[in-house]
């Protein structure tokens, strides 16, 4: 009997359980759940409006204790995998990681208060419609953003404004590995970060703010054609590394203005080529103008010494 009382109750417990799980993770896909984390693989027929919530266990006062009662103090992952979107935000709340991979964006992409989102091998697309509506392609208000085997290019240009940011992110941690991230067509790029780490990646835009507290930089390129302004509260950041791989007309760095050394060299060997040429050129014209003054030279001497016959004859 008290086995079996056993078994009844921890049949209601798993029961309860499993409606506590439901309740609070998105109805969005199926649920599988781990030792570590509980995994929801997103289903597209489930997503609706422009809007897509996604939830992880709860840590308020009021739940805390069931987590707690039902060992569910664990991450939620909320895995997309080859989804097609148009214009979409995305919204969560407590401890939920979404993870985009193989998907494709047809439009921006916007996050509101995320705990954490990795890109991962999408593709990017913007539709006609965007070439007249302001705003980020890429924006975000996110607690951690892995962005990895990607590659982010914005290609509409909105009219109408005088600034368009291209990507706007913000983020307590941000990492940018094996990347590309360009805003074109005069897009700019807009990063503040507590934590920022870039790894064999590239970040190109017209114009470029880097707000980064502490910077982890390796192998790396930021490229500009109008300029970069790195805010750098840490001071962390090692310039005479960092601009072997920075490709600006200028860059300020904590209010001052730096020059970029390797850019200045081409530009002095350049003038410094273009002024050698001048006087060159002059010496092969002046040399070209001899030349021909000796050969008229020589044809009229030859002349001149032929017999008098010999020219009546001609």
């Amino acid at each position: 009997m008290k086995k079996l009382n056993e078994r009844v109750q921890k049949y209601k417990y798993n029961m309860e359980r499993q409606k506590f799980i439901s309740h609070w993770i998105s109805n969005i896909g199926t649920i599988k759940e781990e030792e570590d984390k509980i995994i929801c693989h997103v289903n597209k027929k489930f997503l609706k409006g422009f809007t897509v919530n996604c939830s992880g266990m709860p840590w308020n006062l009021q739940s805390k204790q069931s987590v707690e009662y039902y060992k569910l103090e664990k991450p939620v992952y909320y895995i997309f995998d080859g989804i097609e979107f148009m214009n979409v935000n995305f919204v969560s709340i407590f401890n939920a990681v979404m993870v985009f991979k193989n998907c494709t964006f047809n439009s921006r992409i916007n996050f509101v208060g995320v705990n954490k989102v990795v890109l991962e091998n999408n593709i990017y697309i913007s539709t006609e419609k965007d070439k007249y509506r302001p705003g980020s392609f890429l924006n975000g208000d996110i607690e951690e953003l892995v962005i990895q085997n990607d590659n982010i290019k914005k290609h509409f240009k909105c009219l109408g404004i005088e600034t368009d940011f291209g990507v706007n992110i913000k983020a307590k941690r941000l990492t940018i590995l094996d990347s590309t991230i360009s805003a074109e067509n005069e897009g700019q790029i807009y990063i503040k970060a507590q934590e920022a780490n870039f790894m064999d990646s590239t970040l190109e835009a017209s114009e470029m703010y880097l707000d980064l507290d502490t910077i982890t930089y390796a192998e790396s390129l930021l490229k500009s054609s109008q300029g970069i302004i790195i805010e750098n509260k840490n001071c962390n950041c090692d310039i005479e590394m960092g601009f072997y791989h920075v490709d600006a007309p200028y860059v300020v760095y904590n209010g001052i203005e730096m020059i970029n050394e390797e850019k200045k060299n081409q530009e002095q060997n350049q003038s410094c080529l273009q002024e050698a040429r001048i006087p060159l050129v002059q010496v092969f014209t002046n040399l070209q103008n001899k030349c021909n003054q000796n050969i008229v030279m020589q044809y009229l001497k030859k002349e001149n010494d032929q017999p008098i016959s010999r020219v009546l004859k001609k």
